[in-house]
């Protein structure tokens, strides 16, 4: 199965968001997309990693449609329904043809 067909089957819509400006009139660069959120496993656990934080998986395929500023980056926001969160960090990566990114988040 390929990326997209993934996050289709077993993802659920986010809202990826980036500052573009200085508080307290601070612009918001959003876009939505299609992820994947789940917890972190044991060999992602290093040094530095809390226990609270957690990995999500989507493609670039939204972000490059809507001309978002890929890639993502520390200090972005995921808004999953009511709960928003920060990102961490976020390793990009080719998995059966599609970019894939793999973005550790918290909050």
């Amino acid at each position: 199965m390929n990326l997209d067909g993934f996050l289709a089957r077993e993802g659920r819509d986010v809202i990826l968001r980036r500052s573009t400006g200085q508080y307290p009139n601070r612009p918001w660069a959003d876009v939505p997309l299609r992820a994947f959120v789940r917890g972190l496993r044991p060999e992602e656990m290093r040094p530095g990693v809390q226990k609270n934080q957690q990995m999500m998986i989507c493609s670039d395929r939204e972000m490059l449609a809507a001309a978002w500023p890929a890639p993502p980056r520390h200090g972005d926001r995921v808004i999953d329904g009511d709960r928003t969160m920060t990102v961490i960090e976020a390793e990009r990566m080719i998995w059966r043809g599609s970019t894939r990114y793999n973005i550790r988040i918290e909050g």
